[in-house]
Protein backbone atom coordinates (compact mmCIF):
# COMPACT_ATOMS: atom_id res chain seq x y z
CA UNK A 1 0.00 0.00 0.00
CA UNK A 2 1.23 3.49 -0.85
CA UNK A 3 2.14 5.92 1.89
CA UNK A 4 -0.26 8.89 2.20
CA UNK A 5 2.22 11.41 0.76
CA UNK A 6 3.04 9.20 -2.19
CA UNK A 7 -0.64 8.40 -2.80
CA UNK A 8 -1.33 12.16 -2.84
CA UNK A 9 1.44 12.73 -5.42
CA UNK A 10 0.08 9.88 -7.57
CA UNK A 11 -3.42 11.34 -7.41
CA UNK A 12 -2.13 14.81 -8.27
CA UNK A 13 -0.16 13.42 -11.20
CA UNK A 14 -3.21 11.58 -12.55
CA UNK A 15 -5.28 14.76 -12.31
CA UNK A 16 -2.82 16.77 -14.35
CA UNK A 17 -3.47 17.04 -18.07
CA UNK A 18 -0.44 14.98 -19.01
CA UNK A 19 -1.48 12.21 -16.64
CA UNK A 20 -4.97 12.21 -18.12
CA UNK A 21 -3.57 12.08 -21.64
CA UNK A 22 -1.28 9.18 -20.78
CA UNK A 23 -4.06 7.30 -19.02
CA UNK A 24 -6.47 7.32 -21.94
CA UNK A 25 -4.26 6.92 -25.03
CA UNK A 26 -1.57 4.61 -26.31
CA UNK A 27 1.92 5.78 -25.28
CA UNK A 28 2.91 6.94 -28.76
CA UNK A 29 -0.34 8.83 -29.36
CA UNK A 30 -0.11 10.39 -25.90
CA UNK A 31 3.42 11.63 -26.58
CA UNK A 32 2.41 13.08 -29.95
CA UNK A 33 -0.70 14.76 -28.56
CA UNK A 34 1.25 16.16 -25.63
CA UNK A 35 3.77 17.74 -28.01
CA UNK A 36 0.98 19.34 -30.08
CA UNK A 37 -0.74 20.61 -26.94
CA UNK A 38 2.52 22.19 -25.76
CA UNK A 39 2.95 23.88 -29.16
CA UNK A 40 -0.63 25.16 -29.02
CA UNK A 41 -0.13 26.62 -25.55
CA UNK A 42 3.23 28.20 -26.44
CA UNK A 43 1.77 29.63 -29.66
CA UNK A 44 -0.65 31.58 -27.46
CA UNK A 45 2.08 32.89 -25.15
CA UNK A 46 1.65 30.17 -22.51
CA UNK A 47 -1.99 31.09 -21.87
CA UNK A 48 -3.91 28.35 -20.11
CA UNK A 49 -6.12 26.57 -22.67
CA UNK A 50 -9.21 27.08 -20.45
CA UNK A 51 -8.93 30.79 -21.26
CA UNK A 52 -8.76 30.22 -25.02
CA UNK A 53 -11.67 29.79 -27.39
CA UNK A 54 -12.33 28.09 -30.73
CA UNK A 55 -11.01 31.20 -32.50
CA UNK A 56 -7.60 30.59 -30.91
CA UNK A 57 -7.62 27.01 -32.16
CA UNK A 58 -8.44 28.37 -35.64
CA UNK A 59 -5.48 30.75 -35.46
CA UNK A 60 -3.11 27.96 -34.42
CA UNK A 61 -4.25 25.53 -37.12
CA UNK A 62 -4.19 28.24 -39.79
CA UNK A 63 -0.69 29.23 -38.70
CA UNK A 64 0.47 25.64 -39.15
CA UNK A 65 -0.85 25.53 -42.72
CA UNK A 66 0.07 29.00 -43.92
CA UNK A 67 3.33 29.78 -42.15
CA UNK A 68 4.73 26.44 -41.06
CA UNK A 69 3.69 24.78 -44.33
CA UNK A 70 2.76 21.47 -42.71
CA UNK A 71 1.10 18.60 -44.54
CA UNK A 72 -2.66 18.16 -44.31
CA UNK A 73 -2.27 15.02 -42.19
CA UNK A 74 0.00 16.90 -39.77
CA UNK A 75 -2.52 19.70 -39.44
CA UNK A 76 -5.23 17.10 -38.81
CA UNK A 77 -3.12 15.48 -36.11
CA UNK A 78 -2.64 18.84 -34.38
CA UNK A 79 -6.38 19.50 -34.58
CA UNK A 80 -7.18 16.09 -33.07
CA UNK A 81 -4.74 16.71 -30.21
CA UNK A 82 -6.24 20.10 -29.35
CA UNK A 83 -9.82 18.80 -29.64
CA UNK A 84 -8.85 15.91 -27.35
CA UNK A 85 -7.43 18.41 -24.84
CA UNK A 86 -10.64 20.40 -24.70
CA UNK A 87 -13.13 17.53 -24.93
CA UNK A 88 -11.49 14.83 -22.79
CA UNK A 89 -9.08 16.62 -20.47
CA UNK A 90 -10.58 20.04 -19.78
CA UNK A 91 -14.22 19.02 -20.42
CA UNK A 92 -14.84 22.24 -22.34
CA UNK A 93 -17.02 22.38 -25.44
CA UNK A 94 -15.16 24.28 -28.13
CA UNK A 95 -18.01 24.87 -30.52
CA UNK A 96 -17.61 25.22 -34.26
CA UNK A 97 -14.36 26.14 -35.86
CA UNK A 98 -14.30 29.19 -38.08
CA UNK A 99 -12.42 29.51 -41.32
CA UNK A 100 -9.28 27.43 -40.94
CA UNK A 101 -6.63 27.73 -43.62
CA UNK A 102 -6.31 24.13 -44.71
CA UNK A 103 -2.99 22.59 -45.58
CA UNK A 104 -2.75 21.60 -49.21
CA UNK A 105 -2.58 17.97 -50.12
CA UNK A 106 0.11 17.31 -52.71
CA UNK A 107 -1.11 16.44 -56.17
CA UNK A 108 -0.06 12.96 -57.11
CA UNK A 109 0.76 12.68 -60.75
CA UNK A 110 1.01 9.10 -61.97
CA UNK A 111 4.19 8.14 -63.74
CA UNK A 112 3.34 6.68 -67.11
CA UNK A 113 5.94 5.39 -69.52
CA UNK A 114 5.56 5.42 -73.26
CA UNK A 115 5.65 2.05 -75.06
CA UNK A 116 9.14 2.90 -76.37
CA UNK A 117 10.41 3.63 -72.84
CA UNK A 118 9.00 0.33 -71.59
CA UNK A 119 10.75 -1.57 -74.40
CA UNK A 120 14.03 0.22 -73.66
CA UNK A 121 13.83 -0.64 -69.96
CA UNK A 122 12.94 -4.27 -70.66
CA UNK A 123 15.78 -4.66 -73.14
CA UNK A 124 18.25 -3.17 -70.63
CA UNK A 125 16.94 -5.51 -67.92
CA UNK A 126 17.25 -8.47 -70.28
CA UNK A 127 20.83 -7.56 -71.17
CA UNK A 128 21.70 -7.12 -67.54
CA UNK A 129 20.10 -10.41 -66.47
CA UNK A 130 21.86 -12.27 -69.29
CA UNK A 131 25.15 -10.74 -68.20
CA UNK A 132 24.67 -11.67 -64.55
CA UNK A 133 23.34 -15.12 -65.31
CA UNK A 134 26.79 -16.27 -66.38
CA UNK A 135 28.63 -18.07 -63.60
CA UNK A 136 31.44 -16.08 -62.08
CA UNK A 137 34.88 -17.62 -61.90
CA UNK A 138 35.31 -19.82 -58.88
CA UNK A 139 31.64 -20.31 -58.08
CA UNK A 140 31.32 -23.64 -59.89
CA UNK A 141 34.42 -24.95 -58.17
CA UNK A 142 32.86 -24.09 -54.74
CA UNK A 143 29.65 -25.85 -55.66
CA UNK A 144 31.48 -29.02 -56.69
CA UNK A 145 33.54 -29.05 -53.49
CA UNK A 146 30.45 -28.97 -51.26
CA UNK A 147 28.78 -31.95 -52.93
Amino acid sequence: MLKPARRHRETQRANRPRGQIKASLSPRTAKTYWNWIKRFILFHDATHPAHLKAQHVDEFLSHLASERDVAASTQGQAKNAVVFLYRDVLNIKLGDFGEIVKAKRPKRIPVVLSPEEVLTILSLMHRQSVGTAQPKPGINSLATRRT
